[in-house]
């Protein structure tokens, strides 16, 4: 693992598990969050990015005005295994390099204090090495699938498509240092939040944290 000022909390949960509102509610707690999703959208961007993924699902893609159509490819990958894959193996090496780049950015700017990593494939792309400590949010499947057909005006299908390209909340939270179950109310998985920040305070305090107070709502 990589030597670090701070201690990397890498933030992870199946689609639709209630991940976000946690990042949400460590940013607002004033948590500096790296969103691996919003490096990703930005990758999408870069011209050579689009060329390189137009050169391999053509330029059905593309949207009008010759970007990304995220929903064009959404529906391409998930509905084909062997693309899907295709498209992280497409992706990673670029975007492992620029999460890189954004921890040492920020690990320069603060020091001695928990930066989170929030990305949903944490675990499916190794992003977990970056990390001193992981928590996966874990969701009941059916719960999940309400909220996700909820969410993104999906059918269950395609719902059921989209949870099952990522790795289970079982399989996550087996990999994962903390669990934090989400099938109750916001309250709650605050309370959950708070308990499981508090313990990696109380474990880091002295080492990598210093000066850090206890969390509560």
């Amino acid at each position: 693992m990589r030597q670090n000022n701070n201690l990397i909390l890498g933030l992870t949960g199946s689609i639709a598990s209630g991940k976000s509102t946690t990042s949400n509610y460590l940013k607002n707690k004033g948590f500096k969050i790296i969103d691996c999703d919003i490096i990703a959208r930005e990758l999408l961007n870069e011209k050579k990015i689009i060329s390189l993924l137009v050169s391999k699902f053509t330029t059905s893609i593309l949207s009008k005005d010759l970007k990304i159509d995220r929903k064009a490819l959404s529906k391409i990958v998930f509905n084909d295994n062997s693309k899907r894959k295709l498209l992280d193996d497409l992706l990673r090496p670029y975007l492992m390099e620029k999460i890189d780049k954004e921890i040492d950015i920020v690990d320069n700017k603060i020091k001695n204090s928990i930066i989170i990593l929030d990305c949903p494939l944490l675990f499916e792309s190794n992003l977990d090495k970056f990390c001193d400590e992981t928590i996966t949010i874990d969701i009941d499947y059916k719960i999940q699938i309400e909220r996700l057909m909820s969410r993104n005006s999906i059918s269950k299908d395609f719902a059921k498509k989209m949870i099952y390209s990522q790795l289970s909340s079982k399989e996550k939270a087996e990999k994962s240092d903390y669990v934090i179950t989400n099938n109750e109310t916001l309250s709650s998985l605050c309370n959950e939040i708070n308990s499981i920040l508090n313990a990696i305070i109380i474990k880091f305090i002295g080492t990598k944290i210093k000066r850090l107070e206890v969390v509560s709502e």
